[in-house]
């Protein structure tokens, strides 16, 4: 842009210096003729810049258009799925196991192709099985970066059961597309490496043999920016029209190493497949679809053993911020009350700080406190009058507006404040709702939202068996030695 300037600006003196000269000698109609073509130049030029911010301001607007169309398709699209589902609690799963939320991610790339449906795996615990039975690592090499234009010229999966390598297919692929200069720099691969290579078509009805029930959604693949691997694979079967005829209800199952990377590893200076590698120790070259696949999955297996050992860690401090027994027996009746009104429960735990107990369903909806040898909630002015329980009025401040203690001796009191407390949980459950289903939509604060349900911090969860056993307990429990306020 400067150099133009100083072109004009050098072209516009010249001119200048011209045009007096022609005065100076006693030209005027020459001079005259030169101001017009001038004038005349410069009003091309606006027109030219003028058409052109209209074009530029027409493309920006249509962009954004198409772009608000296609979230807003896919925003009442999944609204009626409902894909933001709470974990469920089969099996009573411990909460340790229970580490995030099964969450589709749609990007870019999977907008495109509309007829494979895709889903990455995020869970933990997930992750945790498909590494200690079976999944596929999977990786190509393309002639570019857009899986709509460009091709595949080099791919390949591998087969990983317990760990170890079982089986492997790799191949080049003949395609007609040139390969471009970025790409060959980065693998390598150049036109006359493919003259003697399988046809496309060859290629991917072998792979699909291959992968056999990986694309029933039974085995998962792997691989590192796996949006990019995965939307080249269903754009060419696609393309191709390759269809798995014996069961045409094909669903691929995924696992990103490149997202998990970043959720589990700090301290690197990028995420690159070549740089994770170094870190953790893998030797082998990279580059080429055989030797990043192998990679890919054994960066799997070593980021499954940090979750391992993450999890070691969480169980520890999950474990210390655990309720007393007799903190629990006061926990598993706010969850009895709960279950008995029908709310969800997968998200409500309990956390013990010094002698509270705070009652969450990710965000804080009540206070138990236990001091002294005594028993108190914190709920509203109202709740307290209609509880006919013995309360205090909390000093009003920025925290506690219309707020009161009310003390209680027996955890079976709490049912006299069974309203308030169903009411403040689906206060909180809304909030969680709301949170996870506007906000997870950016992949930036869904691994903010996928690394703080995983947090330990969170506190720990009752099981329905563990409160029949507390419940039981309370039962046949003499508490009159509770003291209160009022007891002598």
């Amino acid at each position: 842009m400067r150099k133009r300037n100083r072109k004009t600006s050098g072209a516009s003196l010249i001119g200048l210096l011209f045009l007096m000269m022609m005065l100076v000698i006693g030209a005027p109609y020459i001079a005259f003729i030169i101001l017009a073509l001038g004038m005349l130049y410069l009003l091309v030029l606006g027109i030219i810049a003028a058409i052109r911010s209209i074009i530029q301001t027409l493309r920006y607007s249509f962009r954004e258009d198409s772009i608000n169309s296609n979230n807003g398709r896919l925003l009442e699209k999944e609204k009626e799925k409902s894909i933001y589902c709470f974990n469920p609690r089969e099996n009573e799963v411990p909460i340790e196991e229970q580490t995030t939320l099964e969450v589709r991610h749609f990007s870019t790339f999977s907008r495109q192709n509309k007829h494979i449906p895709r889903e990455e795996i995020v869970s933990f615990n997930e992750i945790k099985k498909c590494v200690a039975s079976r999944f596929i690592a999977f990786d190509v090499e393309t002639t570019g970066l857009n899986p709509l234009e460009d091709r595949v010229v080099e791919i390949s999966a591998v087969v990983f059961q317990e760990g170890q390598i079982v089986d492997k297919y790799s191949s080049l692929i003949k395609v007609g597309h040139k390969i471009s200069y970025e790409a060959q720099m980065i693998h390598g691969i150049r036109g006359e490496d493919l003259l003697t290579a399988p046809d496309e078509k060859v290629v991917y009805e072998e792979l699909v043999s291959f992968l056999g029930i990986a694309l029933n959604g039974e085995i998962p693949l792997c691989a590192h920016n796996a949006e990019f691997d995965i939307s080249f694979l269903c754009n060419s079967l696609e393309r191709l029209n390759i269809r798995n005829w014996e069961n045409p209800n094909w669903k691929i199952r995924f696992i990103d190493t490149l997202r998990q990377a970043r959720m589990l590893i700090e301290g690197v200076k990028d995420y690159k497949l070549p740089t994770l590698k170094e870190y953790m120790g893998l030797t082998m070259n990279s580059h080429r679809a055989e030797n990043d696949a192998i990679v890919c999955g054994n960066l799997l297996c070593k980021l499954n053993q940090i979750i391992e050992e993450r999890e070691q860690k969480d169980r520890i401090i999950r474990k210390s911020l655990e309720p007393y027994d007799y903190q629990l027996e006061v926990c598993a009746m706010v969850f009895s009350i709960l279950h008995t009104a029908g709310s969800n429960l997968n998200w409500l735990s309990f956390a013990r700080k010094g002698d509270r107990v705070a009652c969450r369903c990710f965000y804080d909806f009540l206070e138990l406190r236990f001091a002294n040898n005594m028993r108190s909630v914190i709920v509203s002015v109202n709740a307290a009058k209609r509880s006919g329980l013995y309360y205090e009025e909390i000093p009003s401040n920025k925290y506690n507006e219309d707020k009161c203690r009310v003390f209680f001796q027996s955890p079976k009191d709490l049912l006299n404040l069974k309203e308030e407390i169903i009411t403040r949980f689906d206060e909180a459950e809304k909030k969680l709702i709301d949170y996870l289903y506007y906000d997870s939509y950016h992949e930036y604060h869904l691994q903010d939202i996928r690394n703080t349900i995983a947090n330990p911090k969170l506190g720990c969860q009752l099981t329905e068996y563990e409160v029949e056993e507390l419940i039981s307990k309370i039962e046949v429990t003499d508490y009159s030695g509770v003291k209160t306020p009022y007891s002598p």
